[in-house]
């Protein structure tokens, strides 16, 4: 194998893990928004989705420092 198919297999896997990661990251978001529209009827059950969005904007923010 050439170093220019190298190359290409190389950025070919690179695109495909982008488009996965970038799928996550809407993902996420959409489980930020969904758990921002539930009316908690307990203080547990807030508590545990409050828990879950500050961990996941978490995640949305380093990941996003870290993405170009």
């Amino acid at each position: 194998m050439t170093a220019t198919d190298e190359l290409n297999l190389v950025s070919n896997s690179l695109g495909r893990a982008e488009a996965k990661l970038f799928d996550a990251y809407q993902l996420i978001g959409q489980l930020v928004g969904y758990l921002n529209s539930i009316e908690w009827g307990t203080h547990e059950e807030w508590t545990r989705s409050q828990s879950l969005r500050e961990r996941a904007l978490e995640y949305l923010t380093a990941s996003n420092t870290i993405a170009p």
